[in-house]
């Protein structure tokens, strides 16, 4: 069976592919085989500067019966581990090990010779949740870090690595992802039989604001990225949120890969490359040419750009954003001093 990340291994718009060597951390007899090519941080922080990816460290132990059958199950499987090794740069970490580490100028070091200590890098990713194996995942700018604990099945992993190649922890935090993942992957029987939002392609929407003027929402996605699949799936099935914007909103569905021309405001929009593949010029347009993936744009009745929120949205965020601009509060009121009433007044 093939995992849900073998049918979207793209290229991502914002990363270019750089080839991870093998690295001295190679295995040896004690450690199971992989097919993920393990760096050293050294390899990993030098490839980093040249081309920023998100790193992923398996912190494991000699002793850790899970650490070794995650290394020959979940990083064996090839469809995971060509994900990781295009996208990730991937280091294999010894909690236990007498390596000196150097990161963000400091350095790290195991200060004792006695068997099992705990090398003092490990607490300063775990803290004191020494549990193995341990996953931690760091942004491209080294600015923020995500761990979990414990064995990660091809289930348990692709929500993580989603969730950080597609920038998702900068709008989401993961369990609301993580719900919506599973929800767009795993619950399917669910999804299908929710309410949905009534989609309006460009020309059907303009047509509809003449007889009845509405401001818009447009769900910019393509058909490769994961994290667009888990909004349209859960967060555009939320019953809240349907009744809401069916009622409010022209809702506009545009995968910015069309290859269709579409007119607004009197203006023609046809496509462009990007390195090397074809998006809509409106998707650029409409997000100022800062296009990420998933977007949401708000127009206002004259088709006029409102905001631009990139990245994928929770339900109860987006939920706050359309009443902001349906209730035209975003006239009088500042976005943060809206939400905290918002929020207040959503408390049971």
């Amino acid at each position: 069976m093939k995992t849900v990340l073998f049918s979207f291994l793209l290229i991502f718009i914002c990363f270019k592919v750089v080839v991870a060597s093998t690295s001295s951390n190679s295995t040896t007899d004690k450690e199971p085989a992989s097919l993920v090519n393990w760096l050293t941080f050294k390899e990993a922080l030098a490839l980093n500067k040249v081309q920023p990816k998100p790193i992923l460290i398996d912190f494991y132990t000699d002793w850790c019966g899970w650490c070794k059958h995650m290394m020959s199950t979940t990083y064996s499987t090839p469809d995971i581990a060509t994900y990781i090794n295009t996208y990730f740069y991937p280091i294999k970490f010894n909690a236990e090990g007498q390596d000196s580490i150097y990161f963000k100028d400091s350095l790290f070091v195991n200060r004792s010779k006695a068997t099992r200590s705990t090398h003092n890098l490990t607490p300063y990713f775990l803290g004191s949740n020494l549990m193995y194996p341990s996953t931690v995942f760091i942004s491209p700018d080294l600015k923020f870090t995500f761990a979990t604990s414990g064995f990660l099945d091809l289930k348990g992993i692709e929500p993580f690595l989603v969730y950080m190649l597609e920038n998702v922890y900068q709008t989401t935090n993961y369990d609301d992802f993580k719900k919506g993942f599973n929800e767009a992957y795993f619950d399917s029987s669910k999804v299908y039989k929710k309410q949905k939002i009534t989609f309006l392609d460009f020309k059907t929407s303009q047509e509809n604001k003449v007889s009845k003027p509405k401001k818009s929402i447009v769900n910019i996605y393509t058909n490769f990225c994961n994290s667009c699949k888990v909004m349209n799936n859960s967060t555009y099935k939320d019953s809240n949120l349907v009744a809401y914007i069916n009622s409010n909103f022209n809702a506009i569905g545009f995968d910015a890969q069309t290859k269709l021309p579409i007119s607004i405001n009197g203006t023609v929009y046809d496509t462009t490359l990007i390195n090397g593949m074809v998006f809509h010029k409106l998707a650029l347009a409409l997000t100022r040419n800062q296009l990420s993936l998933p977007s949401t744009v708000i127009l206002d009745e004259n088709n006029q750009l409102l905001d631009v929120i990139p990245r994928f949205i929770a339900p109860a965020m987006l939920d706050a954003i359309l009443h902001f601009y349906n209730e035209n509060a975003y006239k009088t009121t500042p976005w943060d001093q809206f939400l905290a009433a918002y929020r207040k007044k959503q408390k049971p």
